[in-house]
């Protein structure tokens, strides 16, 4: 793609206390080696040299762009906040996190995915976060899927294409359809719920590269409730949203069968080891999300029920105790089944007793 041919990208990196590593993340794409794009540096009220920084490399390069907001946002309102001010012709949105950083061809092989089928809505590609490799699901050798591949392997097996936003791009036209990006702004994996909403009747592109780089050495939202395991909490909330649309009935029924068995043994063995009140604040919203009654009758069974494994199996519940252990998967459903396009999905009437959330 020559460069008088290259579509426009629109970068934005959010800061909010970042001088750290802002340099790298300014310096990353800097080394890009595709050159059409605008980068916004939105600065949300930092206290340390964020400013000064940014504005530095803004009086080097004219496609660096500073932005300092004197009114200081919640992440999604600052999210939404630099995707407002995206150039009208600009034709793809892209992330680029201050404690990131995205390899030098990132947007060329991503712009060049995005540019082979305007049907696709979401680019994505492989991220090394921390020493792991993230982004499953989307077959080797394959770079354009039907998007409701990625959504029903999340939804069936875990394996997910978008576990990252600073390894995703967006292309412009469906978020000016939309009018922001994210729809929500509840706490509980709001980028997930992008690619969901977006996939529905769109394609989606990978790139089989590492192409985005995740730091895991410094504090971040996902660090501070790791311990109160939020992807379970949003396997859960995310069956509960888009299952219907996604799966076929027999399918909804078993994995939300079988994740709310995993739901409540959690929640019984975080109650033997005492969570702490933000625990249950936390998963009390995440319940609210999905209309899950929370029962006392129905914990108090589940705890039962792993004190008696524990006396059964002392070995195994030790390391499930400890999530050393990875559970069991449901039953496949039979291959004939298609996605329902049926009411909406809600909790079997065994899970639909009980109190309402506390």
């Amino acid at each position: 793609m020559s460069a008088q041919n290259q579509p426009l990208v629109y970068v934005i990196s959010p800061v909010y206390n970042g001088e750290r590593y802002l340099r790298e993340c300014i310096e990353a794409v800097l080394a890009q080696t595709y050159t059409n794009w605008q980068y916004t540096i939105l600065n949300n009220c930092s206290k340390d040299r964020s400013l000064e920084i940014a504005r530095e490399y803004a009086v080097r390069d004219p496609r660096i762009r500073v932005v300092d907001s004197d009114t200081f946002r919640g992440m999604i309102a600052n999210f939404e906040y630099g995707t407002s001010l995206m150039p009208a012709e600009a034709r793809y949105l892209k992330f680029a996190f201050c404690d990131d950083q995205l390899l030098p061809e990132c947007l060329q092989q991503m712009v060049s995915i995005g540019e082979s089928d305007p049907q696709i809505a979401i680019v994505g590609c492989y991220v090394l976060n921390g020493t792991r490799i993230l982004s499953r699901g989307v077959p080797f050798g394959t770079q354009v899927v039907p998007g409701r591949l990625p959504c029903r392997s999340y939804l069936l097996n875990g394996e997910s294409p978008f576990e990252s936003l600073n390894g995703l791009m967006v292309r412009a036209e469906v978020v000016r359809r939309r009018g922001r990006l994210h729809a929500r702004d509840d706490g509980l994996f709001e980028d997930l719920d992008v690619c969901f909403d977006l996939l529905r009747d769109a394609k989606f592109g990978f790139a089989h590269q590492v192409l985005a780089f995740n730091r895991r050495d410094n504090e971040s939202t996902l660090s501070r409730i790791r311990n109160y395991n939020p992807m379970l909490l949003s396997d859960m909330v995310f069956l509960y949203r888009y299952a219907q649309t996604y799966l076929s009935p027999e399918e909804r029924r078993l994995m939300w069968d079988w994740k709310s068995r995993q739901y409540w043994d959690f929640l019984a063995r975080s109650t033997l080891k005492r969570a702490d009140a933000g625990f249950w604040k936390f998963h009390h919203a995440g319940m609210r999300q999905m209309q899950f009654p929370f029962s006392r009758a129905r914990l108090a069974l589940s705890i039962l029920r792993v004190l008696l494994d524990y006396v059964l199996n002392p070995k195994m519940s030790c390391e499930r105790l400890f999530g050393r252990l990875k559970p069991q998967r449901p039953p496949p459903p039979a291959d004939d089944e298609s996605p329902g396009e049926s009411s909406a999905l809600a909790p079997p009437a065994s899970h639909s007793a009980g109190k309402g959330v506390s």
